[in-house]
């Protein structure tokens, strides 16, 4: 018995892929761990790459104002061969929350030779000025022969 995949199944399967992703590029077992950051007019609206890891230029978010609320998304990503942990902790400061306890978040991922990523949407701070996502992580697996850290910080500007 052969399977036979037509044309129809594979474009389903093509928009399924692009629209479920996250914003970003997806990993194909290159760097272990990268990012990106998305903006959005919506609080429940897909978001439009603004900048990511690897991609030179800077971060500017909309800051969000009463009658105009700007949203953004902080997307990391993890890589490695089955089984790769990475834990840590990631910062996210450009938020507009009453508690900045939030802005931090514990990671805790495991890729199984699979993109995995965690995801942080909120509304945009509504006050101008330089701020910046980061995270620390270590990375742990057979692969390794000690664990590896990763410790990132990116500049983001609010205008």
């Amino acid at each position: 018995m052969s399977l036979r995949i037509g044309p129809g199944l594979f474009l389903v399967a093509a928009v399924l892929q692009y629209a479920c992703g996250p914003v970003g590029r997806m990993h194909s077992g290159g760097a272990p761990v990268t990012w990106s950051i998305g903006s959005s007019d919506s609080p429940t609206g897909a978001s439009s790459l603004v900048c990511e890891g690897g991609a030179s230029g800077p971060c500017v978010l909309r800051r969000s104002t009463d009658d105009r609320p700007s949203y953004a998304t902080f997307t990391l990503h993890v890589w490695g061969p089955a089984p790769t942990r990475f834990v840590g902790t990631m910062f996210v400061g450009y938020l507009q929350d009453p508690d900045p306890r939030r802005y931090k978040s514990d990671v805790d991922l495991t890729s199984n030779s699979q993109d995995v990523h965690q995801r942080v949407f909120s509304r945009v701070s509504s006050v101008a000025g330089e701020y910046e996502a980061r995270f620390h992580l270590e990375e742990t697996g057979a692969h390794l022969a000690a664990p590896r850290v990763h410790d990132v910080t990116i500049p983001v500007t609010v205008r």
